[in-house]
């Protein structure tokens, strides 16, 4: 069963075509894992990232592991281009 997230947010979300990046909680309890799971198929160019026993605040939960991975995203964007093609092969 698909939680209020997505009912809500699928249509909003469906053709987004940047890179971006959803960090999730695993043990969200509001949005659980089904709701950031379905949003991630309807974004093509998304990573997902679940954090294993932390609920719906991934960034106050584990500020450490939150930061390394947005600061590695922004790595990502502003990578060289010929770096970016390699990195996909």
């Amino acid at each position: 069963m698909t939680q209020g997230l997505v009912r809500g947010s699928q249509d909003d979300v469906t053709g987004v075509s940047v890179p971006c990046s959803m960090l999730w909680g695993a043990s969200d309890r509001t949005h659980g894992k089904t709701d950031a799971l379905t949003l991630h198929e309807c974004v093509p160019n998304a990573r997902i990232s679940m954090f294993d026993h932390v609920g719906h605040f991934p960034d106050l939960e584990q500020p450490e592991k939150f930061a390394e991975l947005l600061l590695a995203q922004i790595a990502r964007l502003h990578a060289p281009r010929s770096v970016q093609r390699r990195d996909l092969a």
